[in-house]
């Protein structure tokens, strides 16, 4: 009996041996085989090449900023006449976008400080240049050169013709002389003496309205006689001498007219250190600058003939910059007069 429960338990020991070491066999083949059947060879894994890391997004490069195109305007003399020009082409820069404006002149009317500022222009190869000459003859030659090099040259204020300039903004200065041949009749009558100050002698607008004047006294106001035309070369000293000697020589005049910028001024100081008014002897001259219009107040000027002038920059700018985009512009572009006098010196302006 002993014998056999020993048995027994031995039977129940190897019986638990059995299905252990047969759960571990099928553990085993779940892997990749029993005891039975050797596992395969396993290849061994190529190793993972690192993953790059991701890269940031590439920043969207800022765009080049536009060129700017640079224009320069160069007056025949420094003078206050051509203020409002430098103020409408400073105001165009304000608002348009990319463009720059460079201001020139000569102390006074001296053609080979033009000479010198045009060359030195060209040199820096601005895009665009607007000239008013001092002598169209000697700068057309450098307007030339210019345009061979590839900027595009407009004239304003004085034309230079003979030359390659793509067009003319402006007065056109022999219809001026004949608008200032009317007005002196229409405040002196049909008869009297003038006397005229020149600033450069050679200055073709100034040329072009001594003609009109000329040709339109000759034609219809016969009696209405020149007496002399003398040229101050647009020096301030140099005008009031020139004139007080004009006035000793011919002291019978009854109306002087300036042709350029610097004749209304010397004759406000002449006509001061004289004593003078309108009543006395009149001034009816050219231009708008502040010292004319308070003549004028004061009762020293009876009338001028203004310029459009404060147009000018806008239409300078605009020209060139459409012959820089390979366009065209007129060929003459008159901006006109008007006759100022106390009665709407302060709407002239308005029309």
């Amino acid at each position: 009996m002993q014998r056999s429960l020993k048995i027994r338990a031995l039977a129940a020991i190897l019986l638990l041996i059995f299905v252990f070491a047969l759960a571990a066999c099928s553990k085993g083949g779940e892997a990749g085989g029993g005891a039975d059947t050797p596992e395969a060879p396993v290849a061994p894994e190529e190793p993972k090449e690192a993953e790059p890391e991701a890269e940031a997004p590439a920043e969207e490069p800022e765009a080049a900023p536009a060129e700017k195109r640079t224009f320069a305007i160069i007056y025949p003399v420094i003078h206050p006449f051509f203020d409002p020009v430098t103020e409408s082409a400073e105001k165009y820069v304000a608002e348009h976008e990319g463009f720059e404006v460079i201001i020139k002149a000569p102390e006074s009317g001296d053609v080979q400080q033009q000479v010198e500022i045009l060359e030195n222009l060209i040199a820096m190869k601005v895009d665009g240049i607007a000239i008013g000459s001092t002598d169209a003859d000697a700068l057309a030659p450098i307007v030339d050169k210019a345009v061979d090099n590839g900027i595009p040259i407009i004239t304003f204020d004085t034309d230079t013709p003979n030359s390659k300039r793509a067009g003319y903004i402006g007065t056109d200065n022999y219809n001026a002389g004949i608008h200032m041949a009317h007005v002196i009749a229409k405040h002196i009558g049909d008869k009297g003496e003038i006397i005229i100050l020149q600033d450069v002698p050679t200055q073709l607008n100034l040329v072009d309205r001594l003609k009109g004047i000329e040709d339109t006294l000759k034609a219809e106001y016969p009696d209405i006689v020149i007496k002399d035309v003398q040229a101050g070369y647009a020096d301030p000293a140099k005008s009031v001498e020139v004139l007080e000697a004009l006035i000793q020589g011919h002291p019978d005049f009854d109306c002087y007219s300036g042709m350029g910028g610097a004749g209304g001024p010397a004759a406000i100081a002449v006509w001061k250190a004289k004593g003078w008014t309108a009543e006395d002897k009149k001034i009816i001259t050219f231009d708008n600058i502040p010292e004319n219009l308070d003549a004028l107040r004061e009762g020293i000027i009876t009338a001028l003939v203004s310029q459009n002038q404060h147009t000018w920059g806008e239409k300078i700018f605009e020209a060139l910059n459409t012959l820089c985009d390979g366009g065209t512009i007129d060929e003459f572009d008159d901006t006109g007069t008007v006759e100022i006098t106390i009665d709407n010196i302060d709407t002239y302006q308005d029309s």
